[in-house]
This record gives structure tokens, sequence and C-alpha cells, in this order.
């Protein structure tokens, strides 16, 4: 009977150590400010609010695609068997529309125009800087691939 506790004592001591410093971690654990509680403000006292807006840090965020349609393989390429990459830069315009895409590297048969195409139905979130939606070029890349 002691041999079974002396081999099980570590890994009860362990569980409870575990225990321990994971409710430790919990109470450092980052809240959103949506849930964090905060005393009332007494009237008449200077106040600034409990959670700071990301405008107040500039709130500089990259556009965020939502979507990136796939390009469609022509069939003449397909005929050809013809492979790559095609990279454009396009510019991701504040108010929600992509303009100025610019091939950088090209493929043959028609991949191009439609890497162009595809990236022209491409759906984002404007990049933003001190709160305030930005136009942005980026780079894109299309993988022609026969499988």
């Amino acid at each position: 009977m002691i041999s079974i506790a002396k081999r099980f004592l570590p890994f009860i001591i362990a569980l409870l150590l575990g225990v321990a410093l994971a409710g430790a971690f919990n109470a450092l654990r980052f809240e959103p400010c949506s849930k964090r509680k905060s005393a009332p403000i007494a009237p008449g006292a200077l106040s600034a609010p409990a959670c700071p807006s990301m405008a107040a840090f500039g709130a500089d965020l990259p556009v965020r695609i939502l979507s990136k349609p796939a390009a469609r393989y022509t069939e003449r390429a397909r005929l050809n068997g013809t492979t790559g990459t095609v990279s454009l830069r396009a510019r991701f315009n504040a108010d929600g529309t992509i303009s100025d895409i610019e091939p950088l590297t090209t493929l043959p048969d028609g991949l191009t125009e439609e890497a162009v195409r595809a990236a022209q139905k491409i759906k984002f979130l404007p990049a933003m800087e001190d709160g305030q939606p930005v136009s942005v070029v980026k780079l894109l890349e299309y993988h022609f691939e026969i499988y």
C-alpha cells in the first residue's frame, strides 16, 4: 500500500500545483472593456473612460481581407500545362474598392487576366490610421497549379 502511495504522490502534487497555478494565471487574465467592472464615478469628479477607445491609441489597423475569390484556370492554360504564380500590386481604397491593379509577374494563356479579374472581386475592410479609413497598396499572389 505504501509503494502505491509513493508512486502516485508526485502526480498528486503536480496536479495540485497545476490547479493552483491555473487559478493564479486566471486572476491575471485580460478581460475586454465591455466585461470589466468599475466603480461608479462620484458626481463632479474628474473622470476618464475606464477603457480607452482604440482611437486614443491611433487605431492603426491593416487591410482585413474578408474574401479573396480564386482565379479561374483557363482551358487554354490547362491544355498547354501552364503553371506558376501571378503577382499583382493593387490599391485597396479607403472606400472599400480596389483600383490600380498592376501585374508584376505574368503568365501566358490568359492566366494573368484571370488573376486581375479575381482581384477585382476581393472584399475587404480598409486599413485604418488614427481611426480613419485610408488607402494602401498591397501585393497579391495567385498560384496556378495543375493537380
